[in-house]
């Protein structure tokens, strides 16, 4: 049986510790997990602190609540939620509000785990599904 991680909401969300990993570097990040983002989004400083050469990332664009057809480079990255690691697609952009507001999307991680918010007890708890 898989361990299942609690969390209590921070400031009345479900924000989750997360490290962020790129080689030897490692950050670490308390993003909103946002079910209704398809993709993680983070600011480009996260990018740039973990080593990441900005014009090897994976050029897209998509709408997002902050604004439509958002210029976003795409990096698959390690993610380590309570040492469960998993690679995952993470993408980033200069948007100010991602520096302290990342987002934690779907793509590679809402698969790999079994969520539950609890809004009554303001509470995510999170399963590594096996």
């Amino acid at each position: 049986m898989s361990p299942t991680f609690s969390f209590p909401y921070y400031q009345n969300r479900p924000h989750v510790p997360i490290v962020l990993e790129y080689g030897n570097r490692r950050q670490r990040a308390l993003p909103l997990l946002d079910s209704g983002a398809d993709y993680s989004l983070f600011h480009k400083q996260f990018a740039l602190d973990l080593g990441l050469t900005w014009s090897e990332g994976e050029q897209r664009s998509f709408d997002t609540a902050y604004t439509t057809n958002l210029a976003v480079r795409e990096f698959q990255l390690s993610l380590d939620l309570e040492g469960s690691r998993f690679p995952a697609p993470v993408c980033f952009a200069e948007i100010p509000d991602l520096f302290h507001r990342p987002l934690l999307g779907r793509a590679g991680i809402f698969d790999k785990f079994r969520i539950t918010f609890s809004e009554q007890e303001q509470l995510v708890e999170i399963e590594p599904i096996n």
